[in-house]
C-alpha cells in the first residue's frame, strides 16, 4: 500500500475551517484508511481521469483537456 499524505493534507484544510464539501460526498473511513480520507468524491474522479488523459495518445488527450479543465473550474467556483 502506497501513503502521500493526501487525507492528511485535506483533513488539516478541513480543520482550519475551510469547506471540503458536503459531508455526503467526503469518501469515509474504511479497512485502508481508518480515520478517513477526508477527500471529495467528485475531485478524486477528476484526479483520475486527469492522470489517466495523460497516459493517452497526444491526439486524444488534446481533445480530453480542455472538458477536465472546465470540470476543474466548475469544482472549484
Amino acid at each position: 500500500m502506497h501513503r502521500s499524505g493526501t487525507s492528511l493534507t485535506t483533513r488539516i484544510v478541513n480543520i482550519a475551517g475551510y469547506t471540503i464539501g458536503n459531508a455526503a460526498d467526503i469518501i469515509k473511513a474504511d479497512a485502508g484508511n481508518p480515520t478517513g480520507y477526508w477527500k471529495h468524491r467528485s475531485f478524486v474522479s477528476l484526479n483520475r481521469k486527469i492522470l489517466f488523459a495523460y497516459l493517452m495518445p497526444n491526439v486524444l488527450s488534446k481533445f480530453l483537456f480542455p472538458k477536465l479543465k472546465q470540470k476543474a473550474s466548475e469544482l472549484i467556483s
